[in-house]
C-alpha cells in the first residue's frame, strides 16, 4: 500500500505542473488593418484586428492601444461579426491611449479562437514625425486560472506628411505658372 501512495505521489508531482496550464493569454495579438498610412494634422479612422489566441480558455477583458505622443485618439468602436454572443466593450480615451474594457462585468468579453474588430479615431497632430511609429497594445484577461494574464506587442503605423487633394493636377499645377 506504501508503494502504491507513493506510485501516485510521484505521478501526481510530474502529471500536475502539464495539467495546472490555467488560463493564459499567450498566442492572442493586434494587428493594424487599415488605413495604411496616416497623414499629418488630419483625422483618421484606423482599424485594428484583436485575435484571442488563448491556449486554454482565458477571455478578453481589455484593450489598450497607445499610440505615439504625438496622436490625439478622439473616438472608438467595435464591430463583431462572430459566432458567440455580442461583446460589450466600454471605450474610453486617455491622451493616445484607447481604452476598451469589459462593459459588462463579466468574465471578459471575447473568447478564445475569436476575434473583433475595433476602430480609433485618432488626430495626427503637427508634432508627429513623418516615419513609422510603433503603436504599442496591451490585451488583458479575466484573470482566471494561470498566468499570463496580461500580452503585450506592437505594431507599426507609417506617418506622412499631409498630402495636398484639390486641384493637385497636373494642368492645374501649370496653370499657378502662367
Amino acid at each position: 500500500m506504501k508503494k502504491l501512495f507513493m506510485s501516485l505521489a510521484l505521478v501526481a508531482l510530474f502529471v500536475s505542473p502539464v495539467l495546472a496550464d490555467g488560463d493564459s493569454m499567450e498566442g492572442s495579438y493586434c494587428e493594424l488593418v487599415g488605413p495604411p498610412v496616416g497623414y499629418i494634422g488630419e483625422t483618421t479612422v484606423v482599424e485594428v484586428w484583436h485575435w484571442n489566441g488563448s491556449p486554454d480558455n482565458e477571455w478578453t477583458a481589455q484593450v489598450d492601444l497607445i499610440w505615439p505622443g504625438c496622436v490625439d485618439v478622439l473616438d472608438g468602436w467595435y464591430s463583431y461579426d462572430g459566432a458567440n454572443p455580442e461583446p460589450v466593450f466600454d471605450f474610453e480615451a486617455i491622451e493616445s491611449m484607447a481604452r476598451f474594457t469589459d462593459g459588462d462585468e463579466g468574465f471578459g468579453e471575447i473568447y478564445p479562437d475569436d476575434g473583433c474588430t475595433f476602430f480609433v479615431e485618432i488626430f495626427l497632430t503637427d508634432v508627429c514625425i513623418p516615419t513609422i511609429q510603433t503603436v504599442n497594445y496591451l490585451i488583458v484577461g479575466d484573470i482566471w486560472g494561470d498566468p499570463p494574464h496580461e500580452v503585450e506587442g506592437t505594431f507599426e503605423f507609417p506617418v506622412e506628411d499631409a498630402v495636398a487633394s484639390e486641384n493637385s493636377t497636373w494642368s492645374a499645377v501649370k496653370g499657378l505658372y502662367r
